[in-house]
């Protein structure tokens, strides 16, 4: 009897397709080896398909340590949100309105409005006890108590706009100010400790535990101080700082070890080793090199993140994931200086000095802020908070803890 092709093909798909059939399990080293090479859509798709392959993407680590929106507190402030710092169980955030506020990281309820700022508040830190200090564009430092009592205001030294601030130990900190100034204060006095001069407009700068202090220099450098000591350290020149492509430095930060990342203000990344001579290496969002690399605005903020990552934000309200890798750099390139922007040499002729693989890799994506995204911060259970101009904060948690959360929460019962 002749079976119709239609009928033999159904019987065939229903052989091969059966449901009764035990899905048969890869080895997990396979799977991690496959989703470190795909992109988050991929993993993605991968995540909805059969048992056994859900399983097993789901439990590898490139698909947990991907970071997915868990929350978004909306009208935080009158105006835009400039900083953001994270103490215990508060928040604390500083805006362009003039204020301060501390909320409850459980459920952003506000516990106080610190007043006092005559101008916009740029930047906010906290101290070891709890304490904050914050710096404004009215050229002040102000130190507050745990629960936003005003303790007093550090008036000498600072004559215009506080950039940045940041906790060095118990009772000092260290600010930076648009005048190319960079203090070190006495907070339970108030004394100027030091003045080192950067020479230029101090955005930002990141300060390590030993005291190192690694500050915007202007002109796309970065300089290093040792500021346990009161020395001025050494200085470390971007390859980048000629000509019409030059990009001030806006973010910077320590991802791990000695590994320095700087966030540029014509929207690419320079990465550098302290422990070598020169820079490492730069993405740049000029001509033809490494256009899919940076980012399309200024990248005002920078956060690091387990293994060897970071997020950046940039003026576009975009954050995007960044792995950076020193092994994918030959050790004999680390010292080699490449030509300026403005040399004799075009953007495309980079790939004579330089086409193996790069050691900045984009990892992911993420979208959900209307305006410039100028501020993040890491709380204590891996999330990470963005502070932007649409006036929101908006929580990143990593997609292994949402789905960690949702199988231990207790079933509902109807």
């Amino acid at each position: 009897r002749t079976i119709p092709w239609g009928s033999r093909a159904l019987m065939e798909h229903k052989m091969v397709d059966s449901s009764e059939e035990e899905d048969r399990e890869l080895p997990p080293e396979i799977w991690r080896l496959v989703c470190d090479c795909l992109v988050p859509k991929q993993l993605g798709r991968l995540a909805r398909t059969s048992r056994d392959v859900r399983t097993a993407v789901r439990g590898s680590p490139a698909f947990r340590q991907l970071l997915r929106c868990d929350g978004v507190w909306e009208d935080v402030h009158e105006r835009s949100i400039l900083g953001v710092a994270v103490t215990g169980d508060s928040i604390v955030t500083a805006s362009e309105d003039h204020t301060l506020r501390i909320l409850a990281a459980t459920d952003g309820s506000c516990r106080a409005i610190l007043e006092g700022h005559m101008n916009r508040v740029r930047c906010v830190c906290i101290m070891p006890d709890g304490r904050i200090v914050s710096g404004s564009r009215d050229g002040t430092l102000i130190v507050w108590a745990r629960d936003g009592s005003h303790l007093r205001t550090l008036e000498e030294g600072p004559t215009d706009y506080v950039w940045c601030v940041a906790a060095l130990s118990e009772d000092r900190v260290v600010s930076g100010c648009r005048g190319g100034r960079i203090y070190l204060w006495d907070v339970n006095s108030g004394r100027e400790i030091e003045m080192f001069g950067a020479g230029s407009a101090v955005r930002c700068f990141a300060a390590l535990p030993d005291g190192t202090l690694i500050a915007d220099g202007g002109e796309g450098r970065l300089n290093v101080f040792d500021v346990a000591q009161g020395k001025h350290g050494n200085i470390i020149q971007s390859r980048c700082h000629t000509g019409p492509h030059e990009g001030s430095i806006t973010s910077v930060a320590v991802p791990f070890e000695s590994v320095v990342v700087a966030g540029r203000g014509n929207g690419s990344l320079s990465l550098w080793d302290l422990n070598a001579d020169e820079d490492l290496i730069d993405i740049d969002d000029i001509d033809n090199v490494f256009t899919t690399r940076g980012h399309d605005a200024a990248v005002w903020a920078l956060a690091s993140l387990p293994n060897k990552r970071f997020l950046a934000a940039d003026g576009d309200g975009v954050l995007k994931i960044w792995r950076a890798d020193l092994a994918l750099v030959p050790e004999a390139l680390r010292s080699q200086r490449f030509p300026d922007i403005d040399s004799d040499y075009s953007g495309s002729d980079y790939s004579a000095f330089y086409s193996g693989p790069f050691p900045l890799t984009c990892l992911q994506t993420l979208r959900g802020h209307a305006r410039a995204a100028f501020c993040l911060a890491a709380l204590p259970d891996g999330r990470i908070v963005s502070g932007s101009m649409d006036r929101t904060l908006r929580f990143w948690a990593p997609v292994g803890t949402q789905i960690d959360r949702e199988r231990d929460a207790p079933s509902r019962v109807s």
